[in-house]
């Protein structure tokens, strides 16, 4: 299991090598995760809306296992 090292800034989180990030707009959440700014993998439907780490890691584990 690999963990949520920070949370970077509002809407940014450090996962492994990943940084998770909300691409959403005024119409919802759109999670992404990326590595140096370039799309890794779409997140559709993981929400994120004022989650705990562990909620965290839990979502992100089972897309990247």
């Amino acid at each position: 299991m690999r963990s949520v090292t920070k949370r970077i800034s509002s809407g940014i989180y450090q996962y492994g090598r990943f940084q998770i990030e909300n691409w959403g707009n005024r119409d919802g959440a759109h999670w992404v995760a990326t590595d140096n700014g370039k799309l890794v993998k779409d997140l559709q439907g993981v929400n994120l809306d004022r989650p705990t780490r562990r909620e965290i890691v839990r979502c992100l584990d089972r897309y990247f296992s």
